[in-house]
């Protein structure tokens, strides 16, 4: 499929999902790893409250490769309970910014990579936040670096 770009700047499409029992941590990293390239980069977060466990951000040139992430997720088992699309841009009140300002905010380059994953009930309970407020799940997500 050609590529569906924008005349300036890069697309943004901002996921936010649910965990359900399909949740395939495998399918979820190949998602993933498929979207990232030179070009392509993907931010995940943990959400709190009850509207979603992880976030997804990925940016880009081509806005089917960042559908094509969608697609993927929720292949994986996961159920995106939000999303939208947005484009990196430069703010109409700035139009004379110099080119060293002006391409970080068009094409910007996301933190080193980071990624959440799924912590399986299988594993120890001692991954689990022990605060006497928080409840412990059958589903958490843990911070690492890959």
């Amino acid at each position: 499929m050609p590529e569906v770009t924008t005349s300036i700047g890069w697309g943004v499409l901002h996921l936010f999902c649910k965990l359900t029992a399909a949740a395939d941590r495998s399918g979820l990293l190949a998602a993933v790893e498929d979207t990232v390239d030179s070009d392509h980069q993907v931010l995940t977060v943990a959400v709190l409250g009850h509207k979603a466990d992880v976030g997804f951000m990925a940016l880009g040139p081509d806005l089917w490769r960042l559908r094509n992430l969608q697609t993927l997720v929720q292949q994986a088992g996961l159920e995106v309970a939000d999303s939208y699309v947005s484009m990196t841009e430069v703010s109409e009140y700035a139009p004379d910014l110099p080119p060293e300002m002006k391409t970080p905010r068009l094409y910007p380059q996301l933190p080193p990579p980071q990624l959440w994953h799924l912590c399986l009930p299988a594993e120890p309970l001692s991954l689990l936040p022990a605060h006497p407020g928080i409840a412990r799940a059958d589903w958490r997500w843990r911070h690492a670096r890959l």
